[in-house]
């Protein structure tokens, strides 16, 4: 199962969220907005995905930052973004 994540799941500096229906990947930097989700990232963590070759890491260090930010001095991320109907397209607020 590891081995097909990183295979067909690991975008370069995250993982991505899913394919649809088409093939098309979702949470990929392909899509011009709606490039990285949160959940991929944890989930893969979590599970040990990525840690012989250090993704792992690569992939926390792209929330931090491409999803996080700093509101009142404490620290927050962005709702997850969505790509949908071929159409990349955020769903994130505030949007930055």
């Amino acid at each position: 199962m590891k081995k097909n994540i990183m295979e067909y799941g690991w975008d370069g500096e995250w993982f991505l969220r899913a394919y649809d229906d088409f093939g098309k990947k979702m949470g990929s930097h392909e899509c011009e907005e709606g490039k990285i989700f949160i959940e991929p990232q944890g989930f893969a963590v979590m599970g040990g995905v990525g840690k012989e070759t250090g993704a792992d890491l690569k992939a926390l260090e792209s929330v931090d930052k491409y999803l996080s930010g700093r509101l009142q001095g404490k620290r927050w991320y962005l709702l997850p973004q969505q790509c949908m109907d071929h159409l990349c397209r955020s769903i994130c607020w505030p949007r930055r």
